[in-house]
């Protein structure tokens, strides 16, 4: 009996360990609760001017970069390491330029081919909104690039490095996919697929250049080429369409 409870009993690695994934969960519940229509209360749908509707998703987007970030910094703050032991540093920028480059070098097929679609253009820009302005442009890709950075900070840096860490390598890369996957569920069935070689690689890549840099830059390009396609093909929508 007392060898049972031996072998059950929970070391103080395998509390470190989950304990970089409760914050993963907590986290990812914390955002999923605040959606764009929190901002929007009291406004009738059919009357919110497109500027309106956009600044409810930017700072959505800002809220979910402060929490995300916020759990990254309680996860180092948390462990026995620095910033630089979970990824947040230079590393080795040949890699994750290698990394980088990769990516958008396997993607660049998929976006040739899906350039001018429709099915595209449903889906991206996530902003759905007749007009866009210079300036909704830039915080629209601005808000993107501080949400993915600090979505790559938590699951690519905190959680991939400290599992790695309490466990293994191979390990991390599997149980950060798993959580990035289930994290983009509800995208369409070609998005969930798409993320499957997509997570693997950003794991890999990010152990490999010893920096989360790689993912977050990565991760910013594909979105702001996808949301750039997605409202040139939008452009032939009728804008009931667009708003759909």
């Amino acid at each position: 009996m007392s060898t049972l409870v031996d072998t059950l009993a929970l070391r103080p690695a395998d509390v470190a360990g989950a304990q970089y994934i409760g914050l993963w969960v907590i986290a990812i519940v914390a955002v999923s609760v605040v959606r764009p229509p929190v901002f929007l209360r009291g406004l009738d749908p059919e009357l919110i001017p497109d500027r309106t509707r956009a600044f409810a998703w930017f700072y959505q987007r800002l809220y979910a970069a402060m929490v995300l970030g916020c759990a990254a910094w309680l996860g180092v703050s948390l462990s026995d390491g620095g910033p630089s032991d979970f990824g947040f540093a230079w590393g080795r920028i040949d890699r994750a330029l290698g990394l980088i480059a990769g990516i958008i070098l396997v993607a660049s097929p998929a976006f040739m081919a899906l350039q001018g679609r429709e099915a595209l253009a449903k889906t991206y820009p996530e902003i759905r909104i007749r007009r866009w302005t210079g300036r909704l442009l830039s915080n629209n890709r601005t808000t993107w690039v501080a949400y993915l950075s600090a979505y790559e900070g938590l699951l690519r840096g905190v959680c991939l490095f400290g599992i790695a860490a309490w466990s293994s390598p191979l390990l991390a890369v599997l149980l950060t996919s798993a959580l990035d996957i289930s994290a983009h569920a509800r995208r369409p069935p070609g998005e969930v697929a798409a993320r499957v070689p997509l997570a693997l690689a950003l794991g890999v890549g990010t152990l490999w250049s010893g920096s989360v840099l790689g993912a977050c830059v990565a991760q910013s390009l594909l979105m702001l080429t996808a949301e750039t396609l997605g409202r040139s093909a939008s452009a032939g929508l009728s804008p009931r369409e667009r708003r759909s």
